[in-house]
């Protein structure tokens, strides 16, 4: 069971990982796609917001997860992207990247994270956001690496704190 001041200290953590990955996404995608910078941050903050946990080891477990998962759901979107019709763009992406996840054992516990990749990508993309199907995939995953980078450095600030106040 954890105590009050660890929830706290979780609960400033997860504000600290969404206010840096905000920013941080937000810049990276203003340089490859200005119209979309918003959701640039908002994806950061949720790689984020997925990644940290309370205690540091499951962050890096989950951030590598993240990674791998978006990396697979961006993929399969870039090339559902060339797909005119959003409905069939989207039904098609989340068969292929579920297929692809749930075929390779390694891959199982991925398919959420790719599966939610494919749809936002699918979906913010018929919102406007008509860019190169690539370089919109590829933004994405950067934003989500920025997201999982910030939650790690996080979680290491977080053990290197404990390990001063012990000495």
């Amino acid at each position: 069971m954890t105590s009050i001041k660890g929830n706290v200290v979780y609960a400033l953590q997860l504000s600290i990982v969404s206010g840096v990955s905000y920013f941080l996404g937000y810049f990276l995608s203003g340089f490859t796609l200005p119209t979309v910078a918003e959701v640039g941050g908002l994806w950061s903050v949720i790689s984020g917001v997925l990644v940290i946990k309370q205690h540091q080891s499951e962050s890096y477990s989950a951030g590598f997860g993240r990674l791998l998962g978006t990396l697979v759901g961006c993929v399969v979107s870039a090339i559902c992207l060339y797909i005119p019709e959003m409905i069939f763009a989207l039904l098609l992406n989340i068969f292929i990247t579920s297929l692809i996840c749930t075929s390779i054992p390694k891959l199982k516990e991925l398919n959420f994270q790719a599966c939610i990749t494919s749809a936002v990508i699918i979906i913010i993309w018929q919102l406007g956001s008509k860019n190169n199907e690539w370089l919109f995939s590829f933004s994405r995953f950067i934003e989500s690496v920025a997201g999982v980078s910030v939650a790690i450095a996080v979680a290491n600030t977080s053990r290197i704190w404990k390990k001063i106040k012990r000495s």
